[in-house]
């Protein structure tokens, strides 16, 4: 249960999701970390296969926080397009990783 809170206050939800690339262009999330550049964020599906690395822009320092914003269009390494399916977004942020799923629909 403590590392559903500490998920909530590290990684936000991801929005829209589920997620239409034709449609809504972008799936985004937020993520605080105490140090900058401390971080990896990457997509796999939902076998485990890896997708693509995100990079992520910070937008705003909260006290000693900074808060960064990621998005993902819906394509692999290879600028393609992904298959609708369930998606997989890990985060390797302070020592920890945080997983959060997305549905991407077409």
């Amino acid at each position: 249960m403590q590392e559903v809170e500490i998920l909530a206050q590290k990684v936000s939800a991801i929005k829209p999701n589920p997620f239409d690339p034709d449609r809504d262009k972008n799936c985004e999330f937020y993520f605080e970390s105490t140090k900058q550049k401390n971080y990896s964020i990457n997509i796999y599906n939902i076998s485990g296969q890896f997708i693509k690395s995100i990079n992520s822009e910070m937008i705003e320092q909260k006290g000693e926080a900074f808060v960064y914003q990621a998005t993902w269009n819906g394509r692999n390494e290879n600028g393609l397009m992904c298959t609708s399916g369930l998606y997989l977004l890990k985060v390797d942020l302070d020592n920890k990783t945080y997983i959060k799923k997305m549905l991407l629909l077409h």
